[in-house]
């Protein structure tokens, strides 16, 4: 059996046999012909730290309270804030001011490694992506594996904060001042990014493949 998690996430446990292999995150190859909208393109090109909030296929009952939190404490803190809408249609209202911007739609491998922070509900996928980046992550679990993710990235020491469905601007300015000021945990993101980046995930499983059907 092929497990798509890296071992530098998540060391293979003691009772896994030979029979089950880490062959590490797969990701999907970065599009060719994908180009970013203008309008992030000009947005990011400031000299602000710059935050990311997206919950994916989440559906959360209180999408304007999450949003309105991380504006507030992003207009504290001298930031700028994306707000990915995803399934929950998450959107920052017209009063939120120019440091804050509604997208949908990014490639993360694209918009992650830009940003300072990363609030993310820790779904597996979005997970790889965010250590992939290098950044420092803000947990926003709901449910199933999303605790263990939450937990792993504790573990490793990349996490600035987290939350549960109530987001306060407190948390959210707590992790900010983290993720700016925490040396040893950018120095930890770093290098966890380059360890993810050096593994080939696809030609691993396909060895693991070969050695028992060939």
């Amino acid at each position: 059996m092929n497990m798509a998690i890296s071992q530098h996430v998540l060391p293979k446990p003691r009772d896994w046999d030979a029979a089950i292999n880490m062959a590490g995150f797969i990701r999907m190859p970065a599009r060719n012909d994908w180009l970013p909208p203008d309008r992030l393109v000009r947005f990011l090109d400031t000299e602000k730290p710059v935050i990311y909030l997206g919950l994916g296929s989440m559906m959360v009952n209180n999408p304007r309270s999450i949003v309105d939190a991380f504006c507030t404490a992003v207009t504290s803190a001298g930031c700028k804030l994306v707000v990915s809408g995803g399934w929950s249609e998450l959107q920052a209202t017209a009063n939120a001011g120019n440091d804050v911007l509604n997208i949908d739609g990014i490639p993360h491998d694209w918009l992650f490694p830009k940003m300072a922070l990363i609030a993310h509900h820790c779904g597996a996928g979005t997970t790889a992506a965010a250590i992939a980046a290098g950044r420092p992550n803000f947990a926003i679990p709901f449910m199933a594996d999303q605790f263990f993710w939450r937990d792993r990235m504790s573990r490793l020491g990349i996490m600035a904060g987290s939350a549960r469905k109530a987001v306060s601007a407190q948390d959210v300015g707590n992790a900010i001042d983290v993720a700016r000021n925490d040396r040893e945990m950018a120095r930890r993101c770093q290098k966890l990014a380059q360890n993810l980046a050096s593994e080939d995930a696809v030609a691993n499983a396909v060895v693991f493949i070969e050695k028992l059907f060939l």
